[in-house]
């Protein structure tokens, strides 16, 4: 089987921008899917965010980050699936419905579930990231980190 373009790539040395995921063909019309990077992976904000608590006051949290991470994807998860039942249901979705189709509200109600959020989502998204230049500061944050902790090894 031959692997998808995508899969051949390694991932880790992948800058952001704009790449071409893959390229399908649906009779003589081409598909194409695109993987838009706004960071560099696997240099998560989340990790960044403990050296900028150990910047300002002493202290690495990566656990306490890493767990407050886990937790805020719990609680959007299940707001997000209930979400999904409540547009429905605002949309008058009737899941035993004797003929089966859907009306024009419930419609609306799936193209805001599956348009009109997601684009709603990813603006905010690409608005914080633009403005994000923790990558750019992470580095002398690291160094200053670094000198505070040979300077006063006990403290650590």
């Amino acid at each position: 089987m031959e692997k998808i373009t995508s899969f051949t790539i390694n991932h880790l040395k992948l800058e952001p921008g704009v790449y071409v995921s893959r390229v399908d063909h649906y009779g003589d019309t081409a598909i194409t899917t695109f993987d838009l990077r706004m960071t560099a992976p696997n240099r998560e904000p989340v990790m960044n965010t403990a050296e900028v608590n150990m910047q300002k006051y002493g202290v690495r949290i990566t656990g306490m980050t890493n767990a407050s991470n886990s937790f805020v994807g719990k609680i959007g998860s299940g707001l997000g699936g209930s979400a999904i039942g409540w547009i429905l249901a605002a949309g008058g979705y009737d899941a035993y419905a004797a003929t089966g189709e859907a009306t024009g509200k419930v419609i609306g109600a799936v193209n805001v579930l599956n348009v009109y959020i997601p684009i709603a989502i990813f603006v905010v998204m690409a608005l914080i990231l633009f403005r994000y230049d923790l990558e750019e500061k992470l580095p002398e944050i690291r160094r200053e980190n670094d000198r505070r902790m040979a300077d006063h090894p006990a403290e650590n």
